[in-house]
């Protein structure tokens, strides 16, 4: 006897012990069952199941949401004596067999109630369903048109950095620049909320570093909390799998949230952050991946701890630090089918865990290809901390298992290496106690004056370069990025690559025609500014679709940055009439710019048949590397 029928069989005894008025019926909607008590009331055999359902709805939607297993609580029905029942439950075996038991209104006024109750709420659910697609509606065009006026303000800040500048005017440039950054935070998380409560937001599961992603975050932080003086500190188990199955976009979004407000309302201290894994599932490879952010905060009342999660709140803003980061890693943290937690003291500091579940992918630890340029190389390392020297060993050791570290615990251990070793680079922590890392350096300029030293620093940058710009060739902020400290030792060891990381002009720019269909005159402003700076110079404006349409006719262009929202035709029309005609000779590499944020970039590069999308406000660094693919299609991955 399978498992189903036995199900089928304990759910019928139950019935009966109950006295449950119930009736069982197939996929074919046939009653194949009745118990003793709707016997007792529908005692009529002559009758079929549509018989009962015509008070309420009809039976072919009844019937159609039964067939879907959809949820039909509420459903009014009369038996053949004008005796009238509603649905109570609707049971399902797994072999398409059903179970409906019914609960009877004995009284007529019961039963007006009932339904004007019924017709009330689904009339206020269909107003609230229609409310909340008119306000996600109203907010994604709000965002256009905000995002439309702030692309022209940054781009332009952007070019007036690019030309010489006094110390005042820098700073100028810099706090406005800041200014409109808050601004375009602000409105992503309004809409990022918004999407989350008209369930909008849809997860995207693929295969990523999970390091990188934690890299990643720390980096948009590493920033503010070197300028506060704080340390991250980084913990990650050895247990804790390599490349993930889960979605990089919200998991970042989660860390940086939690990370951006850690840094916010922590002022002497430090932040560190715990990662540890647990195996859930061996046959699907399921992992259970927890993260835990401790800092040396300003602290939470206890009695706003149960709030911060759900909604957006101002109470006592200054010891809580809630608002709508928190809200919007709540909804995330269940999308990725996990959930968030925090403890805190008042004055002592906050804990924020949170948990997802993700797919672990069987890959090599090895993140880096091992290069033969590493081999026998010195690296020698230097910090007080030793998990941080232990941390940096294991680290370049993925690199090639040939290179040879060499760890020190002070400024007078490292000197006395020196002294005996030729080493490749230096690795050399600022704040240590005795001899801190500026000192240690200029001893080391004395012996060596040519090795590499790499400084690693919770200081902000310039203040380091005030204090002595002549030590060190280049700074990484702690906790270190592992690409980032890969890509500086390969770019010191192979001496052929360029060491000058500045965005320059593009290769054969100059040979390339491109044509910028765009309303906003402050926008192509902006544009042609930043393609001028690559090496573009055979560039044509145009301002709506038509227009680029006209001159595409008649003129054989490379590249089409194309405004996706435009008078009289916009980006998505002209784009599916370039596609269509047969009589344009040359279909140019299609940019999308869109201010609409709320669209998913995969439809206008599947749908529409565009090459590459660019968001507004445009950033020029991602304009940049968007060229550098389009040129050297080749080095795509």
């Amino acid at each position: 006897m399978s498992i189903d029928f036995q199900k089928e069989i304990c759910i019928k005894q139950f019935i009966i012990n109950c006295g449950t008025m119930a009736l069982q019926f197939n996929k074919s909607l046939e009653i194949i069952w009745e118990s003793v008590e709707f016997k007792r009331h529908f005692s009529d055999n002559s009758l079929i199941l549509q018989d009962y359902f015509v008070f309420n709805e009809s039976f072919e939607k009844i019937s159609k949401k039964i067939k879907n297993c959809d949820k039909i609580h509420g459903q009014m029905l009369t038996s053949h004596n004008q005796e009238y029942f509603y649905l109570s439950t609707l049971m399902i075996v797994n072999t398409g067999r059903h179970f409906v038991s019914l609960r009877k209104l004995r009284e007529e006024i019961g039963i007006i109630n009932h339904l004007d109750v019924i017709k009330q709420l689904e009339t206020e659910i269909e107003k609230t369903e229609e409310f909340s697609k008119n306000s996600f509606k109203f907010l994604a065009n709000m965002s256009h048109e905000i995002r439309t006026p702030i692309n022209g303000i940054i781009g332009m800040l952007s070019l007036l950095s690019d030309t010489v500048l006094n110390v005042q005017q820098i700073d100028y440039v810099e706090t406005a620049n800041d200014c409109c950054n808050n601004l375009l935070g602000i409105i992503n998380d309004i809409l990022d909320f918004t999407k989350l409560e008209v369930n909008k937001v849809k997860i995207i599961n693929k295969k990523f570093s999970l390091r990188d992603c934690i890299d990643s975050s720390i980096n948009v932080v590493n920033f503010k909390a070197n300028q506060k003086g704080l340390i991250i500190n980084l913990d990650i188990d050895s247990n804790v799998p390599s490349f993930v199955i889960s979605d990089y976009k919200r998991l970042r979004q989660i860390l940086i949230n939690l990370l951006s407000n850690a840094v916010k309302f922590t002022n002497i201290g430090n932040i560190h952050i715990i990662i540890c894994s647990k195996l859930i599932n061996a046959e699907y490879n399921l992992h259970d991946i927890v993260f835990t952010i401790r800092d040396t905060g300003i602290g939470i009342q206890k009695e706003h701890i149960e709030q911060i999660f759900t909604s957006y709140s101002q109470s006592d803003v200054t010891a809580s630090g809630t608002g709508l980061g928190l809200a919007i890693s709540n909804k995330l943290c269940t999308l990725l089918d996990g959930s968030i937690t925090c403890t805190s003291i008042l004055g002592k500091g906050s804990t924020f865990k949170f948990n997802i579940k993700v797919k672990c992918i069987k890959l090599t630890n090895i993140v880096y290809p091992k290069k033969k340029i590493f081999i026998g190389k010195k690296i020698l390392i230097v910090d007080d901390n030793e998990m941080n020297r232990l941390l940096l060993m294991t680290t370049i050791l993925k690199w090639s298992s040939q290179i040879i570290p060499v760890c020190c615990s002070s400024g007078e251990e490292a000197l006395k290496y020196i002294k005996e070793m030729k080493f490749d680079i230096a690795l050399i922590d600022i704040i240590m106690p005795n001899m801190n890392g500026f000192e240690l350096g200029k001893n080391i300029r004395k012996i060596d004056k040519k090795i590499p030293l790499i400084a690693l620093s919770s200081l902000n940058e310039q203040d380091i370069l005030e204090i002595d710009n002549k030590i060190f060739d280049t700074i990484l902020f702690k906790p270190v990025n592992e690409k980032r400290l890969f890509k500086l030792c390969n770019t010191i060891f192979d001496k052929s690559n360029n060491i000058d990381n500045k965005i320059q002009k593009i290769k054969n720019a100059n040979l390339s025609k491109i044509i910028i269909a765009e309303d906003i005159i402050e926008n192509q402003k902006v544009l042609q500014g930043y393609l001028t700076n690559f090496g573009y110079t055979d560039i044509t404006l145009c301002k709506n679709g038509l227009e680029a349409l006209d001159i595409i006719r008649t003129n054989e262009y490379d590249i089409l940055f194309l405004d996706i929202k435009m008078p009289i035709m916009g980006g998505v029309e002209l784009c599916k009439i370039l596609h269509q005609s047969k009589t344009i000779n040359k279909i140019p590499y299609i940019i999308a710019l869109t201010a609409n944020v709320m669209e998913d970039k995969y439809y206008y590069l599947n749908e529409c048949k565009m090459n590459n999308y660019l968001t507004k406000p445009i950033e020029k660094v991602k304009l940049y590397e968007l060229l550098k693919i389009y040129h050297n299609p080749i080095h795509v991955i």
